[in-house]
């Protein structure tokens, strides 16, 4: 006697399983992609926040004095600006004691210190940074990370005092501050160019400023810093 059973008819369910099979393929790496741009473009918004705003220090030193770009229109070019070199040692601890003061190229490959050569520093007990005093001269230096040279760009006695700086792209540096010819507070940017040395001086002779001049670089700047 012949068993009557259910015959299941396998090869189409299997086609049709297949068929399913890369449709769901097609659909998930749609949506993977999908996910992958979204998230693409979400990380690129969150970064440029991140980033700091283009020549914000700048602005800022700008901002602070009431003054704009514009108003720096008498320009006088450097002539025979010594360009002395000497070598440093970034891991010594009077360097590192100013490591947030240092001013980077985007690429991080050179640094602006207008700080560490007139600036008496130390920590106390608290570990808050403390200036003791200050030295009669500033020199503003630029400091070739990887090969570990300090170059000098300005030499300031009493005549001159930088304030801040602005790194314009990874080779052309504003240096924000003040001259004193005759007993007068002269708003000036330096314009450095470090691949050629050229140094030039732009003055905004006939601008008042809304600010005490030299101030900046106490109340803003250097805010974290205990002046005695």
């Amino acid at each position: 006697m012949k068993r009557k059973g259910t015959r299941y008819k396998r090869a189409p369910a299997k086609v049709a399983t297949n068929k399913q099979a890369k449709q769901m393929i097609k659909t998930r790496a749609a949506t993977y992609f999908i996910i992958t741009m979204i998230t693409s473009v979400i990380l690129s918004g969150c970064n440029q926040q991140k980033s700091q705003p283009k020549n914000e220090r700048l602005n800022r030193w700008l901002d602070y004095y009431g003054l704009v770009l514009d108003d720096f229109r008498d320009t006088l070019f450097i002539e025979n600006n010594a360009i002395l070199k000497s070598p440093v040692d970034t891991a010594n601890i009077h360097f590192k004691m100013f490591k947030d003061f240092y001013i980077y190229s985007a690429n991080h490959n050179f640094l602006i210190d207008l700080d560490s050569y007139f600036l008496v520093l130390e920590k106390n007990t608290e570990g808050e940074l403390i200036c003791r005093g200050t030295a009669v001269d500033q020199e503003v230096a630029l400091i070739d990370i990887k090969n570990k040279i300090r170059q000098r760009i300005i030499f300031c006695g009493t005549a001159c005092f930088a304030e801040e700086a602005q790194w314009i792209d990874n080779k052309t540096i504003y240096i924000l501050g003040f001259s004193k010819p005759e007993k007068k507070s002269i708003p000036v940017v330096w314009v450095f160019n470090r691949e050629n040395n050229q140094l030039k001086e732009l003055q905004a002779l006939q601008k008042p400023i809304i600010n005490k001049a030299k101030s900046y670089h106490k109340n803003i700047r250097l805010d974290k810093i205990i002046f005695d």
